[in-house]
């Protein structure tokens, strides 16, 4: 060929695939700097500001504290304001204003996924409202208590509290961005397990939105967190007594360890001990049944949901190792928030009701046992 010996035209050949595969290798490795490069800023504001209150040391210096207002005192120390000692709502407020700067922040590729997060923050809400609609609660004390989100508006707040009932209120929701809610047959009562499995669907359609590079991660955080939303469904209606069609309507699907067919059987089961012994071969199977006992004697199946709970905080954790310098910190930031406001909650309920220390413990969830 043009004069050159088979010699000399392998040797070309080879070169010319050794060339390509280092401008392969160069521009994964270019990218995955890149990737790194956009979460550097961002993941450093997030561990400066941190999540105290799911730390064992500083939640057993909240537990000590002897009134409200010396805990008020601490968490205003690290950063929360509490408006005219409304405290739950000074709490929420924080932390939905969190939400939003953690995902105006993210770097575009990742920002799906908190985008859609921002809707369990909108249901959350939403839930507010209509558990005052039912109690009959008056519009001003409804605005005087809810927040807008994302795309809770204010002036969707005003109109939702004006609404004369709940019926009222979904025909109107019908007619906004929260209709996907509602587009399977309504089941009266089972509100809330349908506005929740609509902030679940948003999280899942946001796992095909966001780059390759932290694809990996954010599919390991969300089918996670589907089983455990599927295995509080199934717990709760359980006890409920709700029939397995009615369960299975509001299951969200296949998660990180639980198959559909799986579901299915759980859903089949005719108590929670049956549940529980579902799950053998996963990792949940362990922290429910050494919360077993606690359920048989108490009937309350927030024990159960606790140490589900404290199994997504590890696992959030473990992300953020595995994923540190890129989508791990954030949705471990996220997750951890969440429970570090209910700790708040919890610590400053309990201090008012007077319990011990010891009562208030089991209702914290924390990294690290108390």
């Amino acid at each position: 060929m043009f004069g050159l010996s088979n010699d000399v035209v392998m040797v070309f050949g080879v070169t010319g695939v050794v060339v390509l595969i280092l401008i392969i290798l160069f521009m994964s490795y270019y990218r995955t700097i890149i990737t790194i490069a956009n979460f550097a800023y961002p993941n450093a504001k997030l561990k400066a500001i941190g999540t105290p209150f799911i730390n064992r040391e500083q939640l057993l210096e909240l537990l000590e504290s002897r009134s409200v207002s010396e805990v008020l005192s601490k968490i205003e120390g690290e950063g929360y304001k509490i408006e005219n000692g409304n405290i739950e709502y000074s709490l929420d407020k924080n932390l939905i204003g969190q939400m939003k700067t953690l995902t105006n922040s993210m770097p575009e590729g990742v920002r799906p996924l908190f985008d859609a997060y921002l809707t369990k923050f909108d249901v959350n809400q939403l839930k507010k409202i209509i558990r005052m609609k039912n109690r009959g609660v008056e519009k001003d004390e409804i605005l005087r208590k809810v927040l807008p989100v994302k795309n809770l508006t204010s002036e969707l707040i005003s109109d939702l509290a004006d609404a004369k009932d709940v019926e009222t209120m979904v025909s109107m929701l019908k007619e906004t961005y929260f209709n996907d809610a509602f587009k399977t047959e309504e089941h009266n009562g089972f509100l809330e397990l349908m506005l929740d499995k609509y902030a679940y669907e948003k999280l899942r359609s946001a796992t095909l939105k966001v780059d390759v590079d932290v694809a990996r991660a954010v599919s390991m955080f969300v089918g996670r967190y589907a089983d455990i939303m599927n295995l509080k469904i199934l717990i709760r209606s359980r006890k409920m007594g709700y029939s397995s069609d009615v369960l299975e309507t509001f299951l969200v699907g296949k998660g990180r360890e639980m198959a559909e067919w799986k579901l299915h059987e759980m859903s089949l089961a005719t108590n929670i001990q049956e549940i529980i012994s579902e799950t053998e071969g996963t990792t949940y199977a362990t922290p429910l049944k050494e919360a077993l006992p606690e359920y048989e004697k108490t009937g309350s199946v927030y024990h159960l949901e606790a140490v589900l709970d404290r199994h997504m905080l590890k696992m959030v954790s473990g992300l953020a190792s595995e994923y540190g310098l890129t989508a791990g910190t954030p949705i471990r930031f996220a997750v951890a928030k969440e429970y570090e406001n209910r700790n708040i909650n919890a610590v400053i309920k309990g201090i008012s009701e007077g319990l011990s220390p010891e009562k208030i413990k089991p209702l914290l969830i924390t990294e690290d046992a108390l």
